[in-house]
């Protein structure tokens, strides 16, 4: 029985490690291939990335409107923005950051999980960094469960 304890509590505090699946691409307004920017889905690399945040920066020209100076998608620990629009007086520039499998996928104007659609002027999207886990949970449970397994044992 004493050999079951350690391999319990082992058990107890084990987690499982998974690595974000993110699009990783670059486009600027020279290059001919603009997949980066129409249908990453078809064209942009699958990378594993060892982040937390996959990531899309999208640069539009002002004028003429909606016009993408460059595109890029990757992946992150900190984005220095994330889910902000920055102006100047020539560029608008979409910073997205997101947690999901391929969720930078879309337009590169929203936190749309890939869907291509939205806009981030009303600022809907609220990402906070370490919700939606369970891993706390996890943890007390698994805590519990080993007193509770160490108590009966005595």
């Amino acid at each position: 029985m004493k050999k079951v304890l350690p391999v319990l509590f082992l058990i107890c505090f084990c987690k499982t490690a998974t690595a974000l699946l993110c699009y990783t691409c670059s486009v600027g307004e020279q290059d001919v291939d603009t997949t980066c920017i129409d249908d990453p889905v078809k064209g942009a690399t699958k990378t594993n990335c060892n982040k937390k945040y996959c990531t899309t920066i999208r640069q539009e020209y002002k004028d003429p409107q909606n016009k993408v100076a460059s595109m890029y998608r990757g992946c992150e620990d900190e984005p220095i923005h994330m889910n902000e629009i920055i102006e100047d007086a020539t560029y608008r520039i979409y910073y997205t950051a997101c947690t999901e499998t391929l969720c930078n996928g879309g337009s590169g104007k929203a936190a749309d999980g890939g869907t291509g659609g939205g806009s981030l002027g009303d600022k809907s999207t609220l990402l906070v960094p370490g919700i939606g886990s369970g891993s706390t949970l996890q943890m007390s449970v698994s805590l519990i469960i080993l007193l509770l397994v160490i108590a009966h044992l005595i």
